[in-house]
């Protein structure tokens, strides 16, 4: 086994972020990160889509969410980290925030879901799981009762009908109805453009009423993403059905939420433990600078 150890204290911390409770990672940081680190604890070394020696020991490996630069020392067995960045799509987030919202709290509806769980819903309804049943039993509801899979799968359209990301159509024999995704989503399935779907959810997310105080509060309000601020933002919109552990359990999910939705779109906020606002590389950008390089 090899040991890590870091230049400084913020790379340090990008890098532990999956042992803070969610606070620095998100899930799809998680997928991808975790399993190289894993490998390079293991062995000193990774398997992964791009790893390029840039000069004697140190290497840089860059996944569609992060880019790393370390060096192996194989007799000392440490892996050292010189830098740590997150990588983001160019989505103009300052426009879309300060759009107004015209929802009244009374509409407003808490999920207890995460990214993952919102594309895999996406895929699902473009594959053809249009009811709550098949969205619920397709989707890994445990339930054994059909109304209780059906209620699995509808708690998730409901809040995709919310973000502007499927349509729910009706008819006088159905009390749920059948789910489409929105043409734009349908038809980056059909062209397999991972990346528009990735970036037209996360425009969806920003105007989420409590995601962009949320976001307010820890660019501009220079307060940190803790639980106790999303709880209190609850409090700001006379949210009254979500008090107790319910609270708690929606405010993680929601921190994920940002977590994931500020690193996609390259939003410097404030995580908690943070005093400053992290910042990413931007994936276009660089990958424009790639291209050129060649």
């Amino acid at each position: 086994m090899f040991q890590f150890d870091y230049a400084c204290q913020e790379v340090r911390q990008k890098l532990c972020g999956y042992q803070k409770g969610g606070v620095f990672w998100d899930e799809m940081v998680e997928d991808e990160l975790k399993p190289v680190l894993q490998q390079l604890k293991e062995k000193g070394e990774t398997i992964a889509d791009v790893g390029i020696n840039i000069s004697g020991i140190n290497y840089k490996i860059r996944g569609k969410t992060f880019e790393i630069v370390y060096a192996v020392f194989p007799q000392q067995k440490i892996v050292k980290f010189y830098e740590c960045n997150f990588l983001s799509q160019n989505i103009n987030w300052r426009e879309i925030i300060e759009r107004s919202w015209h929802l009244s709290p009374s509409d407003i509806s808490l999920p207890q879901i995460g990214i993952k769980r919102i594309m895999s819903a996406l895929s699902l309804i473009y594959q053809g799981n249009d009811t709550a049943y098949k969205l619920g039993l397709r989707g890994g509801s445990r339930a054994k009762k059909k109304k209780d899979i059906a209620r699995h799968g509808h708690y998730d359209a409901s809040f995709l009908k919310e973000l502007g990301l499927i349509e729910i159509h009706k008819s006088e024999q159905q009390t749920r109805g059948t789910y489409q995704c929105i043409e734009i989503i349908h038809s980056s399935f059909i062209n397999d453009d991972k990346e528009n779907i990735q970036r037209l959810v996360a425009e969806a997310l920003l105007g989420f009423r409590v995601i962009k105080l949320a976001i307010k509060e820890t660019t501009k309000g220079e307060k940190e993403l803790t639980i106790e601020l999303l709880q209190d933002i609850f409090k700001q919109i006379d949210v009254t059905d979500c008090g107790g552990t319910t609270s708690v359990r929606r405010a993680q999910s929601i921190r994920g939420l940002v977590n994931w939705v500020a690193r996609e779109a390259g939003i410097p906020i404030r995580r908690e433990g943070q005093k400053h606002l992290q910042g990413y590389l931007d994936l276009d950008i660089f990958n424009t600078y790639e291209k050129l390089s060649v």
